[in-house]
């Protein structure tokens, strides 16, 4: 940490290519594989997919806004209050 409390700002770039690595995975694979899995489901498991598929692509959204705020805050673009 530096001297003000905040992290160093490498870490906070790792984290977020890593992130949006995942993110740009995730996509691949809702795309390609649980699209394919999901035409041959039953009603209730087609359901299921697009449940968790939802819930996956939503936290990592939220990952991903969240270091764009800290990657700001470390940039200057927004202020500590």
């Amino acid at each position: 940490m530096t001297s003000g409390g905040l992290v160093e700002t490498a870490f906070y770039n790792r984290t977020y290519d890593e992130a949006l690595e995942m993110t740009v995975e995730a996509r691949d694979y809702v795309a390609d594989v649980l699209i394919a899995d999901r035409d041959s489901a039953a009603f209730g498991e087609r359901c299921y997919f697009d449940c968790e598929a939802l819930r996956l692509t939503t936290r990592l959204s939220q990952m991903m806004a969240w270091l764009m705020v800290q990657r700001a805050v470390h940039a200057g673009e927004i202020a500590i209050p």
